[in-house]
């Protein structure tokens, strides 16, 4: 069972596609610009609206995302932290892990 799940997020890194979820549940990302040139991502279950971030989450205000690879590499955090049965929460230090670009306050 680990290395069918091990298997299927793999293939959701690798292809940005659905991920299996637990109880049958696909867990999929959504990455769009938004009018202000900004990004935003949205994780879905199945066909629902799980969450939406127009912000760089873990941070005090609203940061936008400057590019389309730092949400992506983000909703990709938060959808192996759900896989994983952990809150969604992301911090900082797994921010500049990541690469995420932010401004100075």
């Amino acid at each position: 069972m680990k290395t069918i799940l091990l298997y299927f997020l793999a293939l959701f890194v690798l292809c940005c596609e659905s991920a299996p979820h637990h109880n049958d549940v696909y867990l999929h990302t959504q990455v769009e610009q938004n009018k202000d040139a900004h990004w935003t991502y949205r994780i879905y279950l199945d066909s629902t609206l799980f969450i939406q971030q127009d912000y760089i989450p873990g941070l005090a205000g609203k940061q936008p995302f400057m590019s389309k690879k730092d949400a992506q590499k983000t909703a990709k955090l938060v959808v192996t932290k759900l896989i994983h049965n952990q809150k969604p929460y992301i911090t900082q230090k797994e921010l500049v892990e990541l690469g995420i670009t932010m401004t100075k306050d």
